[in-house]
C-alpha cells in the first residue's frame, strides 16, 4: 500500500479547483429547483407554552393540555 501524501493532493485539488466549484455551484442551484419544485407531503404546526409561568399564571396543566387538544390542525 502506498504512502498517503498529502501534498499531492492538495496539489491536485487546487489544480482542479475551477471544476469543483463549477460542480458544487450547479449541484447547490439543481437541489434548490428540485426543493422548490417538489410539492409538500407534510404540514407541521407548533404549539409553545412558556415553561416559567408560575408566578403570573393560574394555568393547570389540565388547561394546558385542553388548549393542547383544542389547537388549530
Amino acid at each position: 500500500m502506498e504512502n498517503f501524501n498529502t501534498k499531492e493532493i492538495i496539489a491536485i485539488v487546487l489544480k482542479n479547483k475551477k471544476a469543483i466549484i463549477l460542480v458544487t455551484l450547479l449541484a447547490a442551484i439543481a437541489s434548490t429547483v428540485v426543493s422548490y419544485m417538489l410539492k409538500p407531503k407534510y404540514k407541521s404546526y407548533a404549539v409553545v407554552f412558556p415553561v416559567n409561568l408560575s408566578p403570573s399564571s393560574e394555568e393547570s396543566n389540565t388547561e394546558q393540555l385542553l388548549q393542547y387538544f383544542n389547537r388549530r390542525k
